[in-house]
């Protein structure tokens, strides 16, 4: 059959008419280093991705939301003892100090004093978002009172102004009672450990890859030719196996071509 009977009505052949198949392979890398590099490197950051997932996602999520817990009950505590209506202003200082020693946290209440509810800050980091949003869920749900939430990241400090009856209730809560640092020291290890044993494995592969290159280069030289006196077998067992029987190889063929030319 002719190669004009193969081709359809529009000219085309069967071949050029088959949609092209998408390949991974044309995205994956051409040399063997490269290769194993990315074997090495793929399951390592998936590890990394999933282990930061879980431990945002449980541990870190879950302390925060204690820790914003335990905030807003005592937060919650004042609110409800100052208005009650039978603190004065010694009972005052009093549990201000008490909250300033034991609580670490300073409470100043202003008494005919409306909130500004426009004065809260929104959340430009990770963290900050998630610990806005955490003690927001805890104080809705443990007082009927409105508040309103702000962040100063420079300072540490979180700041609740509570609309109460009598007034104004502003809480100062430093950075420590809401956040725990140990997260992040946490995974901070995980990446630089993952890292360094990445960066020694890459070494490796490269001792282990360098054997492969010479072989390559000798065999390039003896197929032009050329003698390589300085070439010796080495690195892995297979990779010494595969240059010990090339350079048999070779010298068996030079054999018989110096046999072949005495002859003639």
């Amino acid at each position: 059959m002719s190669n004009s009977a193969q081709r359809d009505e529009g000219g085309f052949t069967k071949e050029e008419r088959r949609p092209a198949r998408f390949s991974i392979k044309r995205f994956l890398p051409r040399t063997l280093f490269g290769r194993s590099l990315l074997i090495l490197v793929t399951p390592v950051v998936l590890i990394q991705i999933f282990t930061t997932f879980m431990f945002f996602d449980r541990h870190w999520s879950k302390t925060t939301s204690r820790l914003a817990y335990a905030v807003a009950g005592e937060i919650a505590m004042m609110a409800h003892v100052i208005d009650a209506g039978d603190v004065g202003d010694e009972t005052l200082a009093q549990l201000t100090r008490f909250a300033k020693t034991d609580l670490s946290i300073d409470v100043v209440f202003t008494p005919d004093t409306q909130i500004k509810l426009e004065a809260e800050s929104k959340a430009e980091v990770l963290w900050e978002h998630v610990v806005a949003r955490t003690l927001k869920n805890e104080l809705a749900q443990q007082v009927d009172y409105p508040f309103v939430i702000s962040i100063d990241l420079q300072e540490k400090w979180i700041a609740v102004d509570m609309q109460l009856t009598r007034g104004l209730l502003h809480v100062d809560i430093p950075q420590g009672r809401l956040f725990s640092s140990s997260g992040y020291i946490f995974l901070l290890w995980v990446f630089a450990s993952s890292f360094l044993l990445l960066m020694i494995a890459v070494l490796f592969m490269r001792n282990q890859i360098r054997p492969i290159r010479k072989l390559a280069a000798a065999a390039k030289r003896l197929g032009k030719g050329r003698d390589v006196p300085s070439f010796k077998p080495e690195g892995a067992r297979e990779v010494r196996d595969a240059a010990q029987a090339f350079m048999d190889m070779h010298r068996r063929i030079k054999r018989q071509v110096s046999q072949r030319t005495a002859m003639l």
